[in-house]
């Protein structure tokens, strides 16, 4: 069996487009495919004393314990495009 992970973060956003949000604008035939055929939960992945951001979020959701792990946005950021400090260590990196 084969379990995938879709996580649309952000895709609600605003509305903005004619008063609808991006989502409920775009054409999802592939996600309507998924949706029909496939089976959904609903998974409580941080806990209470955290703010649900989606850095905090997609860290629990790989199962990275924010309290432990979450070095930041700005570290994150940092990260996806290259531009780690020098000399930065933080345990879930080493």
């Amino acid at each position: 069996m084969k379990i995938y992970m879709i996580v649309l973060d952000g895709a609600a956003d605003r509305k903005i487009l004619g008063n609808k949000t991006p989502l409920e604008k775009a054409k999802t035939p592939t996600l309507d495919k998924l949706a029909r055929n496939g089976q959904e939960a609903m998974i409580e992945v941080i806990g209470e004393q955290i703010t649900p951001e989606s850095d905090s979020g997609a860290m629990a959701l790989l199962s990275y314990e924010p309290t432990i792990y979450y070095p930041g946005r700005g570290t994150l950021e940092g990260l996806g495009t290259g531009l780690i400090p020098e000399g930065y260590h933080y345990p879930l990196f080493e």
